[in-house]
């Protein structure tokens, strides 16, 4: 309970990335895009610096992992 405490008053830090995702999702209830788009205004956005995508370049290509793009 301590931890989430803890947890609950802390600013939220999200990806760039996280922010154009949270902000494209499409809802049939208004509300709930709504909530969405006050969670990404009250968190702190962290940018992609090159030394993070050199990272997750080295992370990606270990692990063989893929990302899923929707058209």
């Amino acid at each position: 309970m301590e931890f989430i405490a803890g947890v609950i008053d802390q600013i939220p830090n999200i990806s760039v990335i996280t922010e154009i995702e949270a902000l494209s999702w499409i809802s049939p209830d208004i509300r709930k895009e709504k909530i969405i788009g006050e969670f990404v205004k009250d968190s702190n956005v962290l940018w992609l610096t090159p030394a993070i995508v050199k990272q997750c370049v080295k992370i990606r290509r270990g692990k063989k992992l893929i990302l899923q793009v929707q058209l």
